[in-house]
């Protein structure tokens, strides 16, 4: 009997809506099922699609029969379940006993939590073990502990298969590691943040405690059992309200629940309030001390009014006196961190004043140090005036000099007080007086002022080009410092190595808006000059051998780069008295020399390194720390551990928000990292936003006339492709190339790469020809030159083969992908996604010669390799696709449809219908009858 056509509710689908459609599925047929399925919403359908997947029974029959009122001794070793083969017993407790179990199957390796309800199976059992499959479908975040399978055994008795964390207890993992207040505060954060996913998806977990926390050794907490959570939507009681349940932890429920009234996520408030107390202070209420099973091993640290505060808000008896959900209370959290005024603090003119002094004292620092700064400068004019005064005085022959110097002087001191006065409170009217609007000032008023003295207005202009690159404006920087170091006389090694220092500013700022060669070439200089003036000086020499190699590196002569980079660090490492962040600039251009030519463990080790050594020395907000927050995000994104440099670069670009102000390149720069990883992890919308918001703030930094960044703008016509817009993105890296070569000379690494993007968008697009020729062009240039890496030239020769398969020259694309897997294999880690993508492009290849068998190989294997590397979902999506045309390929219509339907969902919602995979897979929708997707 063919069951009537579902309903398609709206995207805001109420969870009675999906509860009833869950009920109504799970008494069709399979045949029936699938056909009411496809008849949902997009949105409904993967929702119910999940409970209906987390509801099936997977297992196999049990060899022994299962105790009637005990079956922990029926489940020894060996014994199975489903799927899955039981090792041993881990752990017993509210609703049953946990098992660790591997899977049996031989599909892959993978180890979990089997969760098997004790004694005899109730239905009021059987609905809360049910109930916790569906809130673990529902719930996907990477600290909460998720779901694998689910089932029942021949006996009947319900259990639910979880991913297995080996870790440590949360309490326990505090101590054995010492962790210090902001370790800790971090680590609960991403533990409310668990929290706060499962109340947006409208679950409560209501049993939060440090033994439902396990710590892994990596520093990820996981959060587990849901065994007593509620949906808020469908567990409703007679009554209409969400009343307590009984199973609760003494000591860590709220007031609410040992009442048995109404609970809420404020109820998740409250234990969160007590487990933050407990890994900050590292003792409980004495209250309730005697209930707790487990004794305090956490260390106590000092914890400050302002956190008794939020604990106490936390914890409040009332639930309308605690927090309103929990990303409140981390924004308190959050507050307290960047010292801004608490919502459980009490509110007052002077506790607000106190905490803008606090938080803005990096602010205030920076004006300290202009202002120090200008006042050396004036103090050293003032000692030239008195050393021109006493010649005039001894020598009447050198009078004229020694007025022209007084005169300078007299200017210069009157240059530098008119700065000043900006300052002054009659002139600022309540102006807030930052670093930026002195030195503003100070560049507005120099060419009155000093216009007819070059030597102080050369000096001014130097100190005032650092400041500007400190600021984080290049483009004003280089105006300052270009015209004083044209001409530059050199008398003395004072002068040579005063010079030397101006021109790496100056190199600096070039580099920062694009102009490669001429940095290079001031590299070069400033290298010359100390090895001219200061050969005999350790320290100059170490300087001048890495501003070589920092030449090389810019020119794209990898080579070169690292073996001067190398060199530079043993030497300095061998220096005591030289300055540490001297040594972490070394370390941050070694570990991008060693990523760009695919030597990851030394790239990886290196980085490390400088954020060990910047965390161990500076504050949070420190430039040089932000500067190691970048280089290392940049090497966690070429190893695939997106997440972590997503929250590295978050963090880098609060800091410099709060440092600097919203505004400058080095803003700019982290804002397109951090865009770059976005695209790359699928995330187009939200990348494209951000590489926009990028190529803002660096037009807004270099001033009138100046054109966009190529590599923010590169990088924009990337995530343009990969979203499917091929037209949009070739014409935005046209521009990109076009002003690279505008601005350099020579084509160094970053074009290279540049034109292979370009060659890959156009081949997307239909133009195979002209890609194969321009990408084959890249592949050349990388053997050719000798400066570039193997890696690089084994990433190129990929996509060129990648190109030849769109070309259907099969044959020459298994040929090249022959020749750079290899190199792939090795220099990359485990589970990479670069490795996942050549399997993809083999199992292409074979399902366009129609080897079947092949193609399924290869994409099972890619799909493993992504799974096990825990890659997210729009990447399991794109071999999905492909997964599925070879199912339709075999007439299995019926699993090409499992397949490609929730696959297509989710590309339905990242990329355009032009975007290649997605095509692919509207095509085969329409082949199978999926229904397409709603205007």
């Amino acid at each position: 009997m063919n069951a009537p056509p579902a309903q398609s509710p709206s995207h805001d689908s109420t969870h009675e809506q999906i509860a009833e459609c869950f009920d109504r599925l799970t008494a069709m047929s399979q045949g029936d099922r699938e056909r009411a399925l496809a008849e949902l919403s997009a949105p409904l359908r993967m929702r119910v699609g999940r409970l209906l997947a987390a509801d099936q029974d997977h297992h196999d029959p049990i060899a022994d029969a299962i105790g009637a009122l005990s079956f922990s001794e029926s489940f020894g070793p060996g014994h199975r379940l489903g799927a899955w083969r039981v090792l041993r017993e881990i752990g017993a407790g509210g609703m049953g006993t946990v098992f660790l179990a591997d899977r049996a199957d031989g599909q892959y390796t993978l180890q979990a939590a089997i969760k098997v309800m004790r004694g005899f199976p109730t239905e009021d059992g059987r609905r809360r073990l049910r109930m916790e499959r569906q809130i673990l479908a529902e719930l996907d975040h990477p600290n909460i502990a998720r779901l694998l399978d689910g089932g029942e055994t021949t006996d009947g008795q319900p259990y639910v298969a979880m991913e297995y964390v080996d870790g440590t207890e949360l309490l326990d993992y505090i101590a054995e590691h010492r962790l210090n207040r902001q370790q800790r505060l971090d680590l609960f954060d991403r533990i409310a943040d668990a929290v706060q996913h499962a109340h947006q998806r409208l679950v409560i977990h209501r049993d939060l405690k440090p033994g439902n926390v396990l710590v892994r050794s990596d520093g990820e907490a996981k959060l587990l059992d849901f065994g007593v959570a509620k949906l808020i939507d469908v567990s409703i009681d007679t009554d209409g309200r969400h009343t307590s349940t009984r199973l609760w932890t003494p000591g860590y429920a709220s007031p609410e629940q040992k009442l048995g009234q109404r609970v809420t996520t404020t109820t998740d408030v409250y234990s969160l309030g007590v487990l933050l107390h407990e890994m900050l202070s590292g003792a409980r209420t004495v209250a309730e001390s005697h209930a707790i099973d487990s004794p305090q091993k956490a260390p106590a640290i000092t914890v400050d009014a302002e956190l008794r505060g939020i604990i106490a808000m936390a914890r409040a008896e009332q639930p309308t006196q605690r927090y309103p959900s929990v990303e409140s209370l981390r924004e308190d959290l959050r507050r307290y961190g960047e010292g801004r005024p608490l919502r459980a603090a009490r509110d007052s003119s002077w506790y607000r004043m106190r905490k803008f002094l606090r938080r803005h004292r990096t602010a205030v620092a920076a004006v300290t140090l202009v202002i120090g700064v200008l006042a050396l400068f004036v103090w050293r004019l003032g000692a030239e005036r008195n050393r021109a005064l006493a010649a005039e005085a001894e020598a009447k022959t050198h009078a004229a000099a020694a007025a022209r110097s007084a005169a300078t002087a007299r200017l210069t001191l009157d240059y530098v007080i008119n700065i000043f006065n900006a300052a002054d409170p009659e002139n600022t009217q309540g102006r807030t007086i930052t670093p930026r609007i002195l030195v503003d000032e100070a560049a507005k008023q120099l060419p009155s002022r000093l216009g007819d003295e070059p030597e102080a207005r050369r000096g001014m202009q130097m100190v005032l080009g650092q400041l500007y690159n400190a600021l984080g404006e290049p483009a004003k920087a280089i105006a300052l410092l270009e015209p004083a170091l044209a001409n530059a006389s050199v008398a003395s090694r004072e002068d040579a190595l005063q010079l030397a220092n101006a021109v790496d500013e100056l190199a600096v700022a070039q580099v920062a808006v694009a102009q490669d060669d001429r940095a290079s070439a001031a590299k070069l200089r400033s290298a010359g000059l100390r090895e001219t003036w200061a050969a005999d000086d350790p320290i100059e020499m170490i300087k001048a051998t890495y501003q070589r190699a920092n030449a090389a590196y810019i020119a794209g002569d990898l080579g070169t780069a690292r073996t001067g980079f190398e060199a530079a660090l043993v030497k300095a490492r061998g220096a005591p008295t030289i300055a540490p962040d001297f040594v972490d600039q070394i370390l941050i251009l070694l570990s991008d020399t060693y990523n760009l030519e695919g030597d990851f463990p030394a790239a990886d080790r290196m980085s490390t390194e400088l954020i060990t050594r910047v965390e161990q020395r500076l504050p949070e907000l420190h430039p040089a720390r932000i500067r190691a927050v970048k280089a290392r995000a940049k090497v966690l994104n070429r190893l695939g551990r997106y997440d972590e440099a997503e929250v590295l670069l978050r963090r880098a670009i609060d800091n410099q928000h709060v440092l600097i102000g919203p505004n400058g390149t080095t803003l700019a720069t982290l804002i397109n990292d951090l865009g770059a990883t976005l695209s790359d992890t699928g995330r187009f919308r939200e990348a494209s936003e951000l590489l926009s918001r990028s190529l803002a703030l660096s037009l807004k930094a270099s001033g009138a006339g100046a054109e966009a960044d190529p590599i923010t703008l590169m990088n924009l016509g990337s995530t343009q492709e990969g979203a499917g817009d091929y037209v949009t993105s070739m014409a935005t890296m046209q521009r990109a190339i076009a002003l690279m070569r505008r601005q350099n000379a020579t084509e160094g690494s970053f074009l290279l790469k540049s034109n292979a993007n370009y060659a890959r968008t156009l081949a997307l697009a239909g133009h195979v020809d002209e890609a194969r020729t321009l990408m084959q062009s890249v592949v050349t240039a990388h053997k050719a030159d000798g400066k570039g890496s193997e890696f690089e030239w084994a990433i190129e020769t990929f996509r060129l083969a990648q190109i030849e398969y769109l070309a259907g020259r099969f044959g020459d694309a298994t040929r090249l992908v022959d020749a750079a897997q290899p190199i792939l294999v090795e220099a990359l880690p485990a589970g990479h996604p670069a490795l996942a993508a050549v399997l993809g492009v083999r199992g292409r290849i074979a399902l366009a010669e129609d080897d079947l068998e092949l193609a399924d190989r290869e994409f099972s294997a890619s799909r493993l390799m992504q799974v096990a590397a825990k890659a997210l979902p729009f990447d399991l999506a794109l071999i999905d696709v492909s997964r599925a045309r070879v199912a339709a390929a075999r007439g299995d219509s019926d699993q090409a449809r499992a397949i490609l339907a929730p696959a297509l969902d989710l590309l339905r919602d990242q990329v355009l219908p032009t975007e290649q995979t997605r095509a692919e897979g509207e095509r085969l929708a329409l082949r199978l009858n999926l229904r397409p997707p709603k205007p």
